[in-house]
């Protein structure tokens, strides 16, 4: 029973991780990465642009009125 506690406890620990993580890249995205401009990362091969996804993953059913 103590093995199944420390694990649960180990995996909320690492899910409050993620989620703060999450939160930080997400400030940091919205305040560093003006609209509308690329940043380069890798010249001609990796760039970073701030935008917007209003539906659901990868913006499905984000043009459709109802439920979502």
């Amino acid at each position: 029973m103590e093995g199944i506690r420390t694990s649960a406890i180990a995996w909320l620990l690492l899910s409050l991780a993620v989620l703060l993580l999450d939160q930080v890249t997400k400030w940091w995205a919205m305040t560093a990465i003006p609209d509308d401009v690329a940043i380069a990362v890798v010249e001609g091969w990796w760039n970073w642009r701030r935008s917007y996804n209003p539906g659901a993953a990868f913006g499905l059913l984000g043009g459709a009125g109802g439920w979502q």
